[in-house]
Formats: C-alpha cells, sequence, structure tokens
C-alpha cells in the first residue's frame, strides 16, 4: 500500500447499521478489517482467520 494512511480518516456508518447490535466488542474486528489500516499479515488478522467458526468470547483477552 503506497498510500499515507496518516493523511486519512475512515468509517463506515453503512457496516454499523446493517447491524441490529450495532459495533461492539464481538464484531470489532470484522469493521476494522473493512478499513484500509487493515494489515491481513497481522496477528489479529491471523487470530480472526483461526477462530472464524469459534466462539470468539473465549479469545476477547488475545483481541484487545
Amino acid at each position: 500500500m503506497d498510500e499515507d494512511l496518516a493523511t486519512i480518516s475512515w468509517r463506515s456508518v453503512e457496516w454499523i447499521q446493517e447491524r441490529p447490535e450495532g459495533l461492539n466488542d464481538d464484531n470489532v474486528l470484522d469493521y476494522f478489517a473493512e478499513s484500509p489500516f487493515w494489515d491481513a499479515q497481522c496477528n489479529n488478522a491471523t487470530l480472526k482467520m483461526q477462530t472464524q467458526y469459534n466462539d470468539l468470547k473465549e479469545f476477547k483477552t488475545f483481541l484487545k
């Protein structure tokens, strides 16, 4: 990515509005993964992929 991320801001009101529960601890990684700041090689991305079919509540401490 060649874009200077320090000069941009990002939000997805539509993403939040599509979810009745809004943005919360259980879906914040899904929300952030949509942003240009998300690094698909980061530890959170790896953990998200490895636990996508599990209950993430047990991993909550690792995701914060």
